[in-house]
C-alpha cells in the first residue's frame, strides 16, 4: 500500500470515528481520548492530521453536508416547468 492511500485511510478512519462521537455525544461532551480510543487511534496520528477538536469536528461537518448534498443530486431532479418566477 502506498504513503498516500495509507494516510487517507488513516485520516477517513478519524473521521468516521469522530462523526460517531459527535453523533452520540454531541460536541460539547465528546472527547478527542473516546475518539481515540474507540477508534484504535494514537493521539499522535490524530494531531498529525488535525490541529484540535474544533477541526475535527468541522471536517465532520463538512463531509456529512458534502454527503448529503451528493445524494441529493444524485437522487432528486428539479422540473424548472413548475418553477415560478417572482
Amino acid at each position: 500500500m502506498k504513503r498516500e492511500e495509507k494516510n487517507m485511510l488513516s485520516r477517513q478512519k478519524i473521521i468516521e470515528n469522530a462523526t460517531k462521537e459527535f453523533s452520540q455525544q454531541g460536541y460539547g461532551l465528546s472527547s478527542v481520548n473516546t475518539i481515540c480510543s474507540t477508534g484504535k487511534i494514537s493521539k499522535g496520528i490524530l494531531y498529525h492530521y488535525f490541529k484540535d477538536k474544533d477541526q475535527i469536528y468541522l471536517t465532520c461537518i463538512k463531509e456529512c453536508f458534502d454527503n448529503l448534498t451528493n445524494y441529493l443530486k444524485e437522487n432528486t431532479s428539479l422540473d424548472t416547468n413548475n418553477v415560478k418566477e417572482c
